[in-house]
């Protein structure tokens, strides 16, 4: 039997796959930038942590920082600029993203997501967990996981 020209079994099929990429579209999740923002500090700040403890030292820059095979391991925030990797004099290491706009201050997605950390313990030897002092996106009422 000929529907429009083409085999039943052939149209059947094709509406068929046609019905599943439309389902699979629909179940594709996009991260926001400001999420993926977020676990992306949370990540970068564990993998700061791991070098540490390997090279005896803090890294001179996130480039410095290896590969995690299998995950995530850009230094960019959600809207593709570099995260601000800084060390302070007192030893704490801050990651910050000026958000969507790229400007310090701002609300909403033009917010500022700024983590800082103390990479040693009180015995002075560097940590095996993460623990923020400081987490400015936690005020934006961010929910996220930890990597």
């Amino acid at each position: 039997m000929k529907i429009f020209g083409l085999r039943w079994p052939l149209t059947v099929a094709a509406a068929l796959a046609v019905a599943i990429v439309g389902v699979l579209v629909l179940l594709v999740d996009v991260i926001p930038p400001r999420s993926m923002t977020v676990n992306r500090i949370r990540f970068t700040a564990g993998r700061i942590l791991e070098f540490a403890k390997v090279h005896n030292r803090l890294p001179a820059s996130l480039l410095e920082l290896p590969a995690r095979k299998g995950y995530d391991n850009e230094t960019t925030d959600g809207w593709g600029c570099d995260i601000l990797y800084e060390v302070k004099p007192d030893g704490m290491v801050s990651l910050t993203s000026y958000g969507r706009d790229r400007r310090p201050g701002g609300g909403g997605e033009d917010a500022d997501c700024v983590g800082t950390f103390n990479p040693r313990g009180q015995d002075g030897t560097w940590r095996d967990q993460l623990e923020w002092a400081h987490e400015s996106w936690e005020k934006a009422n961010m929910t996220t996981t930890e990597p």
